[in-house]
C-alpha cells in the first residue's frame, strides 16, 4: 500500500452538499467539508471559530418575535430598532437606550404581522419606511433618546401620487440620483415614483429634468416589484425578473424625459430587500431557496444572475427570511432561515472564496427570528452582528436580543476568549460566584475564568458559584465548532482515484493559529483531544495559545473515505490553517 501526504491547504469552498461528493473532478473540491459548522473563513482560507452571543435584553414582548433593524447615522453614532407588536425600542453601545430609568420607546401601528413585510431607506437622521397597508412614513432622530415617527408630509401638499390610498400605498422605498424612489402598489405592482431631485417630500411631477416621474414596467406578465438597488444603475428585482432602471446613457442623469428599463434576466425575487457588495447586488430568488448575484458581465454586455448556492444546496433548504451583510472583519453574509437557524456565507468574488457554513445553536426549541448589523461601539475594526433569539429558559419561551462576537483578536489574551453563546463576562476585583444570569436560570452554562476552562455550571437565582475566585470570567451556553473534510482525493502514481479504494490515515498535521483544546478523529463520537501542554509546563498554569503545527496519531481504521474530523466545545479560540494527513491507500 503506497503512502501519501497531501496538504488540505484552504477551506474556501466551505460546507458543500451531499449532491458535489462525486466530483473530485472540480478543483473547488479539495478546498470543501462535508460538514463546516460554528466556523467562519478567512478570506486566506483558514477557518476559525465564531465568537459567542453577548446577551443584551430580553424583548418587550415575549409572547411573539421581533424585527432588527439598523439605524446608521455614522460609524460613532450607530443603533438598533427593535421593530414589535406596535412598538420600537433603541439600542446602542451593546444595551438598550434609556430615559428616566425607563427604555427609549416609539409608539407605532405596525402589527407582529406586518413587521416582516416593512421596507426602509435612510438619508441623514431620517429612516423611511413602506408597508402596503400604512402610508408611507419617516423616523427622525433628534437625539439618543428623542425619535420621532410620522407620516411623510408633502410639499407642496397634495403632490404625492394619487394612486395611493388606504390599502394601497408602496411596498418599496430606495434612494437613487437624489431623488427617493417608492414603487409597488398592490394596485400598481410594477410602477415606480420618484420625488423630485434633492427635494425628496415633492412629487411634483413634470417634463423638467428635476421634477418627479412616474414609470410602469411594461413587460409580457405582471412583475411586481420586490425590491430595489441602487448604484451605477438602479436594479430592480420583481418576482419574474431582475431589471436595470437607466438614462439612455450612463454619463447622463435619470430624468422624466430620459429613462429606460431593461430585463436582464428572468429568476425573479423573493420580497426580501438585496445587500450591495461594491458592483455586485446579493438577491433571494423567488421561492427563497437561492442567493444569486447580480453583476455585470462583459463577455454579453449585459447583467447576470449566478447561482452562490448551487454548490450547497442544502444549506438553504428551508427558504431565507432575513440576512444581513458584516463587512468587517472579513465579508460575510448572515442569513435567518425559515427553520430559525443561522447560517453564513464568506465571500470574496475576486479569490474565488465562496464558503458556505451552518451555525446551529445549543438548547430547546432555540430559533432565530430576525438580525441585522453595525459598526462595533466598542471602538474596534468590527462589524456587529446582532440577532433576536427565541429560548426556552427554565420551562418557559423567551426572546433574547444578542450580539454576535468577533473571534479572539490577534492581540488578544486567552483571558479575553468568548466563545460561549447568550454569555455575559465580569471583569473586576477577584469573585468566587457571578451573578446578573437571570436570563439562564436552571440553565447548565460553560465558564471560562482568568483563561481556563472551569467546570460547567448549573445558574440558580441567577448566580453560579466558581471553585475559587477569578478576575475576569465568562459564562454562557456551550456550543459546538465542528468540521469534516470531504473524501480524501490525491493524484495517484498510476493515475487512478483514490475514491472506493481501501485506505487508512495513520496520522494527521494540523496547523493551527492562536488556538487551544479541541479534538481530531475520524467522525463524531470517535476522537483524541489534542494535548497543547509540553512536558516543561506546569499542571497547576493554564497553557498559553498555540500557533504551529501539531502532530497526532489518527484513530481510524481501514475504510473507503478517509475523512478528518476536528470539534471544539470547550469556550477557547479554534482556528485551523491546513491538514496533512499521512495516508496509506491500495491503489489496486
Amino acid at each position: 500500500m503506497p503512502v501519501q501526504q497531501p496538504i488540505l491547504s484552504n477551506f474556501t469552498s466551505g460546507e458543500w452538499s451531499p449532491k458535489m461528493n462525486g466530483r473530485v473532478d472540480l478543483e473547488k473540491y479539495f478546498n470543501a467539508c462535508e460538514k463546516l459548522e460554528n466556523f467562519v473563513l478567512f478570506p486566506q482560507g483558514g477557518v476559525e471559530r465564531r465568537g459567542g452571543t453577548r446577551f443584551i435584553n430580553e424583548v418587550k414582548t415575549n409572547s411573539s418575535a421581533v424585527r432588527l433593524v439598523n439605524f446608521e447615522f455614522s460609524v460613532s453614532q450607530a443603533y438598533v430598532l427593535e421593530f414589535g407588536n406596535n412598538y420600537i425600542r433603541v439600542y446602542k453601545d451593546l444595551g438598550v437606550v434609556v430615559s428616566g430609568g425607563s427604555p427609549v420607546e416609539i409608539s407605532t401601528t405596525y402589527t407582529s404581522a406586518q413587521l416582516d413585510d416593512l421596507q426602509f431607506t435612510q438619508s441623514a437622521d431620517t429612516l423611511y419606511i413602506t408597508h402596503k397597508d400604512h402610508y408611507p412614513s419617516s423616523l427622525t432622530r433628534s437625539s439618543h433618546t428623542s425619535w420621532t415617527l410620522s407620516n411623510l408630509a408633502w410639499s407642496p401638499a397634495g403632490s404625492e401620487p394619487s394612486e395611493w390610498t388606504s390599502g394601497n400605498y408602496p411596498q418599496v422605498v430606495t434612494f437613487y440620483e437624489q431623488r427617493l424612489w417608492f414603487a409597488a402598489t398592490p394596485n400598481e405592482p410594477q410602477t415606480l415614483w420618484a420625488s423630485k431631485s434633492g427635494d425628496y417630500t415633492n412629487m411634483t411631477q413634470g417634463s423638467a429634468d428635476d421634477d418627479a416621474l412616474e414609470y410602469t414596467i411594461a413587460t409580457d406578465q405582471v412583475n411586481a416589484i420586490r425590491w430595489l438597488n441602487p448604484g451605477k444603475v438602479l436594479v430592480i428585482g420583481t418576482a419574474g425578473g431582475e431589471f436595470i432602471a437607466s438614462a439612455s446613457s450612463l454619463d447622463e442623469a435619470l430624468t422624466p424625459t430620459n429613462v429606460k428599463i431593461v430585463r436582464q434576466s428572468n429568476y425573479g425575487s423573493a420580497f426580501l430587500p438585496s445587500i450591495r457588495l461594491s458592483d455586485t447586488v446579493l438577491y433571494v430568488q423567488r421561492a427563497s431557496r437561492k442567493l444569486r448575484q447580480f453583476i455585470y458581465a462583459f463577455e454579453s454586455d449585459s447583467y447576470v444572475s449566478t447561482d452562490l448556492t448551487l454548490l450547497a444546496d442544502h444549506i438553504t433548504e428551508s427558504g431565507i427570511k432575513d440576512m444581513t451583510r458584516q463587512s468587517v472583519p472579513n465579508e460575510i453574509i448572515w442569513a435567518v432561515l425559515e427553520d430559525g437557524s443561522l447560517v453564513s456565507l464568506s465571500y470574496l468574488r475576486e479569490q474565488k472564496v465562496l464558503a458556505w457554513a451552518k451555525h446551529p445553536f445549543t438548547g430547546t426549541d432555540t430559533s432565530i427570528e430576525s438580525l441585522t448589523s453595525i459598526p462595533s461601539s466598542e471602538g474596534i475594526p468590527f462589524e456587529e452582528v446582532w440577532i433576536s433569539v427565541k429560548r426556552t429558559i427554565d420551562g418557559s419561551t423567551k426572546r433574547y436580543i444578542e450580539v454576535l462576537r468577533s473571534g479572539l483578536s490577534p492581540t488578544s489574551a486567552i483571558e479575553d476568549s468568548f466563545y460561549t453563546d447568550s454569555g455575559l463576562s465580569y471583569e473586576g476585583s477577584p469573585v468566587s460566584s457571578v451573578s446578573g444570569l437571570d436570563h439562564l436560570e436552571g440553565e447548565t452554562v460553560s465558564v471560562l475564568v482568568d483563561g481556563t476552562v472551569h467546570e460547567d455550571k448549573v445558574v440558580t437565582g441567577g448566580v453560579i458559584a466558581l471553585n475559587g475566585s477569578y478576575s475576569k470570567v465568562h459564562a454562557g451556553l456551550s456550543f459546538t465548532s465542528k468540521l469534516k473534510t470531504m473524501n480524501l482525493e490525491f493524484a495517484a502514481p498510476s493515475g487512478n482515484t483514490a475514491q472506493g479504494k481501501i485506505k487508512r490515515i495513520s496520522r494527521v498535521t494540523v496547523r493551527f493559529l492562536r488556538s487551544l483544546g479541541g479534538a481530531i478523529g475520524s467522525q463524531e463520537g470517535n476522537t483524541d483531544v489534542f494535548s497543547f501542554r509540553s512536558s516543561a509546563d506546569s499542571m497547576d498554569s493554564s497553557v498559553g495559545l498555540f500557533t504551529g503545527d501539531i502532530t497526532v496519531p489518527f484513530r481510524g481504521g481501514h475504510e473507503t473515505e478517509g475523512q478528518i474530523y476536528l470539534e471544539q466545545s470547550q469556550p477557547l479560540p479554534f482556528t485551523v490553517l491546513s491538514l496533512m494527513p499521512k495516508v496509506k491507500t491500495n491503489m489496486e
